[in-house]
């Protein structure tokens, strides 16, 4: 299901009252239309017996809801909005103000003319 898609069923499940204010992440993906309830139940099950896993990474594992469903379910939980930061250009003086040390990020490889590695990774459009 696309993103746009899930997003209005969680705003149509909003405005209807199916998602409580302080729903769980499983209310939300029940609400949407992701998951059923037996399925959260399932996980829950599963959770139960491994403390250190999440309902959401339990979901996943079990094929009932993507990473990328469970990242729209957790947005609308906690209001937030999602970004596709692969189509946004960044502002190239914003980045050249950064120092080399806050640019650096594990798994980005390649180095540019001030040793950052994001000088030769993004571009002005």
């Amino acid at each position: 299901m696309p993103q746009d898609d899930i997003e209005n069923a969680l705003t149509d499940a909003k405005i209807s009252g199916k998602i409580p204010p302080r729903a769980r992440v499983g209310e939300i993906l029940i609400a949407a239309g992701l998951v059923t309830q037996e399925q959260v139940n399932a996980a829950l099950q599963n959770q139960d017996e491994s403390k250190k896993k999440r309902i959401g990474q339990l979901l996943i594992e079990h094929g009932f809801v993507t990473e990328d469903q469970l990242l729209v379910a957790l947005a609308a939980k906690f209001r937030l909005q999602i970004v596709d930061l692969s189509s946004i250009v960044p502002n190239m003086k914003a980045i050249e103000a950064l120092s080399p040390i806050l640019c650096t990020v594990p798994g980005v490889s390649g180095s540019g003319s001030r040793g950052s590695p994001y000088h030769s990774n993004l571009r002005a459009d």
